[in-house]
């Protein structure tokens, strides 16, 4: 080979390696962005991990409180039920039982004041 092919041909090299190195670059640079970006989404994971063990905790303490509500809201519901079923006293009726209240509450006064001898 002679000296100018030589020389033409580690001139190609040079101008291919400088193409190389600069690819080399370029791909060290995206493969540092890409690493940081995985590293990112990594803690973004852990972190949403976290918050989806910590709702399913708080899911479950309301689920309870839930079922600890309902059951009050249908025994509230079964006592309106009741109520409502219970017959309404007229007014006259409610006049009526006060009477009787008033008599009883005499007789007991005079049951209570009775002397007895046996």
């Amino acid at each position: 080979m002679s000296s100018k092919d030589q020389a033409d041909k580690l001139q190609n090299l040079a101008t291919c390696l400088e193409g190389s190195v600069s690819k080399e670059r370029q791909a060290v640079v995206c493969h540092d962005k890409l690493t940081s970006e995985l590293t990112k989404v990594e803690k973004e994971i852990s972190a949403l991990q976290e918050k989806k063990t910590k709702l399913e905790s708080s899911l479950k303490e309301n689920d309870k409180a839930l079922e600890v509500v309902r059951a009050h809201v249908s025994h509230i519901r079964e006592e309106m039920a009741s109520a409502e079923s219970c017959p309404i006293l007229s007014e006259a009726d409610a006049k009526a039982l006060k009477v009787l209240e008033d008599i009883l509450r005499s007789s007991r006064e005079d049951l209570k004041n009775l002397k007895w001898k046996p």
